[in-house]
């Protein structure tokens, strides 16, 4: 019976022991329980970031790689009258922050009065397939279509290829901070003029 006694003491005395253990580990555990439901709103909002940043790598990746698409045949490239005209226009990483470049193939013819003061711009059509030729090609001494006065001077048709720097996300001023005509055959670069643009 003694025996019994003690066994069941000891029984009892363990029992106690672990009912202390257990409450003092109670707030640890709720501690740990609490930084594990942390950590896990922190990668849940990890995870939004990330989704978000690869949707916006994905659309600018996209307007990037347009850059060199097809060039439809022509001498210069899209991404060579690209890197012409941000060349020319003095662009770099620095001030092309925030901005988006965006080019497209045309054909437009240019005029310049004999006079020197007169000019006209007018832009035909927008390229969508590859063409024979590129070259410039002019006519002397004919008057502008699009003027009143008759004066006499030279219209050059051209192949361009019309480059842009605006505002990203669909701000856009008139005029943008970068326009710029480059001739798809040549490289050379042409003054921006005219309302037509």
């Amino acid at each position: 019976m003694q025996v019994a006694l003690i066994i069941l003491g000891l029984s009892i005395s363990a029992s106690m022991g672990y009912i202390i253990a257990s409450s003092n580990y109670q707030p640890k555990l709720d501690d740990d329980a609490s930084q594990i439901t942390e950590l896990k709103s922190q990668i849940t909002s990890l995870k939004n970031e990330t989704a978000s940043l690869n949707q916006t790598i994905d659309q600018q990746s996209k307007m990037y790689l347009s850059l060199f698409n097809t060039s439809y045949g022509a001498s210069v490239s899209r991404l060579q009258a690209v890197q012409i005209a941000l060349r020319s226009g003095g662009w770099n990483n620095t001030n092309l922050g925030g901005l988006e470049v965006d080019t497209s193939l045309i054909y437009c013819r240019f005029w310049y009065a004999n006079n020197g003061d007169e000019k006209s711009f007018e832009i035909l059509q927008y390229v969508k397939a590859p063409v024979s030729d590129y070259f410039p090609r002019a006519e002397y001494n004919v008057t502008d279509p699009g003027a009143v006065g008759g004066f006499k001077g030279t219209m050059w048709y051209r192949y361009v290829w019309l480059v842009t720097v605006e505002e990203s996300g669909g701000l856009q001023s008139v005029p943008p901070p970068g326009y710029y005509y480059v001739d798809a055959s040549t490289g050379e670069v042409i003054p921006h003029f005219g309302a037509d643009a």
